[in-house]
């Protein structure tokens, strides 16, 4: 069996948001709300992953918040990767603590790691993370680069790091990873604004008057890569709002509250419970990616229009 949508896209891709807490406290996802929802129950979790395993979802990505600061991450991870029809497992973290549980991570089967990092300035980084700590993450990444894959997440906000967009391209010199710059899009809380906004074709224009690159394939719908010659890893941009992916999304999302999303960008939710039986939760579940939008979330306004702050959604 497999999940598809009314439009035929499908979905093998599981994001799981395991916390909305979160040691960082950057711009473009913290929000002051100071109720955030209650985390999921670490069983009910590992039973949903289970199900759309059973349906031919293969690749599961922990998320937050930040999940790292979950006291059962290295089991939830474990038990996850030990499910069958599950052959690639994740993980999205700001790197604070990866240092701390990278051993036990690849124990538990660990695959890849998506590392956020927003400056290669410590004081800049301390500003938009409102926490001073660069060396702790530069020191998980270079941890962690020769030992799994890594992609490096910059979100771009123009007069906060766009001056470090050159900086960041040289880290794939000689490191063999991929550095994505992301579009900063607007969420609930996040304090967005059009003058920070940077587009895909301006990261573009400012890496090509310096380097000569070729657009390379890689197995990741989200993100356009490109190859500098010489270069031992990648560059990436990933233009939510000015090059959209919709038409090729594979993911589903489980929010730190435990509701299905099947658009990141849609404030529709589905609320499962750990009372209902099996096939009442893929058939509600298929119910629900049965509406999923064409694209964007159906939603014409990406503020205000009921969606979650991105640090419940897990990104």
């Amino acid at each position: 069996m497999s999940l598809f949508d009314s439009f035929g896209r499908l979905h093998n891709y599981l994001r799981l948001s395991l916390t909305s807490r979160c040691n960082f406290k950057c711009v473009y996802c913290y929000t002051d709300d100071d109720k955030p929802p209650p985390a999921v129950a670490e069983d009910f979790l590992c039973r949903l992953v289970t199900i759309f395993a059973s349906q031919g979802v293969t690749k599961v990505r922990l998320t937050g918040g930040e999940p790292l600061v979950h006291p059962k991450i290295l089991q939830i991870a474990k038990n996850i990767k030990n499910t069958q029809g599950i052959n690639h497992l994740a993980i999205t973290t700001n790197g604070l603590l990866l240092h701390r549980y990278l051993s036990g991570l690849i124990d538990a089967g660990l695959d890849s790691i998506n590392l956020s990092l927003d400056s290669l300035v410590p004081a800049k980084f301390a500003f938009i993370a409102k926490v001073d700590a660069f060396d702790k993450v530069w020191r998980s990444l270079k941890l962690s680069y020769e030992k799994l894959p890594i992609k490096l997440n910059c979100v771009v906000m123009r007069n906060m790091n766009d001056d470090e967009i050159l900086d960041f391209v040289e880290l794939a010199r000689d490191m063999k990873i991929s550095i994505r710059f992301i579009e900063f899009v607007p969420y609930t809380g996040n304090q967005w604004e059009d003058k920070r906004f940077v587009s895909h074709q301006e990261i573009m224009d400012k890496i090509t008057k310096k380097y000569s690159v070729t657009r390379v394939n890689l197995e990741d719908p989200i993100a356009k890569y490109y190859q500098i010659e010489g270069f031992q890893g990648t560059i990436g941009v990933i233009g939510s709002i000015t090059e959209p992916f919709c038409d090729k999304c594979n993911r589903l999302r489980i929010t730190a509250d435990g509701k299905f999303k099947v658009c990141l960008n849609s404030p529709r939710e589905l609320e499962l419970d750990n009372g209902m039986d099996d096939d009442m939760i893929l058939k509600a579940i298929r119910e629900e990616l049965w509406k999923k939008p064409k694209e964007h979330g159906g939603v014409e306004k990406m503020i205000g229009n009921g969606n979650k702050p991105m640090i419940y959604i897990g990104g």
